[in-house]
C-alpha cells in the first residue's frame, strides 16, 4: 500500500479494526474543490458502540485540520450526541533503518472533544499515535 492515499490507508486500518467505513468526501467538479461531509468529516465509520467523523490528512496538514474542525459550530453539534465520535487521522512517512532505505506511514490519531473545541484552536489536543 506504499502509493496509497491518506484516506486509503484510513480506510484499511478501519476495517482491520472492524469498523464498517464510507468515505464522505465529494468532489464537486464546478467549483473544482473537495466537499467534506459538514465541512469537517471525509470518512463516516461504524462500530458497535459508535459513529465516527474522521478528518482524513497528510501528517504536514495535522493543525491545520484541527483548526478548521475547532472553528465549526457543525462539529459541536457533531459531538452532543455520546454516541458519536469527531478524530483526526493524519499519515507521516518514516524512515526506517534497516540495512537499505525502507519507508513506514505512522497514524497519528486525535480525537475531537467538546472541551478540545473551546480551547485554542492551535493547540494540540488528546494525540495518541499508532504505529
Amino acid at each position: 500500500m506504499s502509493g496509497s492515499s491518506p484516506t486509503a490507508r484510513a480506510i484499511a486500518e478501519m476495517r482491520r479494526l472492524g469498523w464498517m467505513a464510507q468515505v464522505v468526501e465529494r468532489w464537486n467538479p464546478h467549483a473544482r474543490v473537495r466537499q467534506d461531509l459538514f465541512g469537517i468529516i471525509d470518512v463516516l465509520a461504524v462500530d458497535e458502540r459508535y459513529t465516527y467523523g474522521i478528518q482524513v490528512t497528510s501528517g504536514s496538514n495535522h493543525a491545520a485540520r484541527r483548526t478548521k474542525m475547532s472553528l465549526s459550530t457543525k462539529a459541536l453539534v457533531w459531538l452532543r450526541s455520546p454516541h458519536r465520535r469527531l478524530e483526526i487521522w493524519s499519515y507521516s512517512k518514516r524512515k526506517i533503518k534497516r540495512g537499505g532505505v525502507a519507508f513506514k506511514y505512522e497514524l497519528r490519531r486525535e480525537r475531537m472533544t467538546v472541551e478540545s473545541l473551546a480551547t485554542d484552536p492551535g493547540a494540540p489536543q488528546g494525540v495518541e499515535s499508532e504505529g
